[in-house]
């Protein structure tokens, strides 16, 4: 098992697993479902701190993974398919009382063919008030990946501001 933590939790993979069937279900083309065995405990590295509790609104929104230095892709709702899924089936937060552990499977879709070297795998958690967390599972974190401070912290005025699209081909 790796190990990494923010100023109040420690997030464990004891194990990863890529398949390309998950429960009956083919992952799309070009992609397979990464699922990763987690334990995800509440640790307070400041104990004269007053916070007794710890939550993530949504996995979708805070849990992501990198593979050979791809794009960075969400949890996935087939998490709720798992057996013992990160959380409960319907329902995205994660609260974690003082000196609790929860774990479970936690399922991504990668961009990933299973002809190609896993050079590079890694877990992030995305808490702006308490610390990030990168986990690197296998190889190394790319710098472009922690350098977050540049992303806008607000919603834009225009939606248009947020992003870019282009047309690369028909």
């Amino acid at each position: 098992p790796i190990s990494a933590a923010n100023s109040f939790v420690k997030l464990t993979v004891k194990e990863a697993y890529f398949l390309d069937l998950f429960k009956g279900i083919e992952a799309p083309g070009g992609q397979q479902y990464l699922a990763l065995d987690l334990d995800f405990a509440f640790e307070k590295s400041d104990p004269a701190r007053a916070e007794k509790e710890y939550l993530i609104p949504t996995i979708f929104q805070h849990f992501y993974v990198s593979l050979n230095n791809g794009r960075m892709m969400p949890a996935s709702n087939a998490t709720w398919l798992a057996e013992k899924p990160f959380t409960e089936p319907g329902c995205a937060e994660i609260n974690l009382k003082e000196n609790e552990t929860k774990g479970g499977i936690l399922i991504f879709l990668v961009d990933y063919n299973s002809d190609e070297e896993i050079e590079q795998l890694s877990l992030h958690m995305y808490d702006v008030g308490n610390g990030h967390i990168d986990l690197p599972i296998t190889g190394s974190i790319p710098q472009t990946f922690m350098d977050i401070s540049s992303l806008p912290a607000g919603t834009p005025e225009n939606i248009s501001d947020a992003f870019l699209l282009s047309l690369t081909g028909i």
